[in-house]
């Protein structure tokens, strides 16, 4: 349970499909992409930082989008990746 879980038990999630992927990677990711979303969408000018985010790791990391992939992703497109995991925490 503690690979498919994040924030002591509260959000779960599993993949059956692909075990290579824990579901603690899932929920994260999914925070750092809303997180991403949240910033991106702040202004008109910024909305394609979500899209080339998304594009990124859906075609470089395949079927595992996990935090180094998140980093390299951040890495490459420029953005910060400590402010998107204080937003994840928060």
């Amino acid at each position: 349970m503690q690979n498919d879980c994040y924030g002591g038990g509260r959000y779960c999630a599993v993949e059956p499909s692909n075990e290579n992927i824990k579901g603690r990677e899932i929920v994260l990711e999914d925070l750092r992409e809303k997180c991403l979303y949240k910033k991106a969408y702040q202004t008109d000018d910024t909305r394609h930082l979500w899209w080339d985010y998304m594009s990124f790791v859906h075609q470089n990391c395949y079927n595992v989008i996990n935090e180094d992939c998140s980093r390299r992703a951040h890495e490459r497109l420029g953005l910060d990746y400590a402010e998107t995991q204080r937003c994840v925490k928060s």
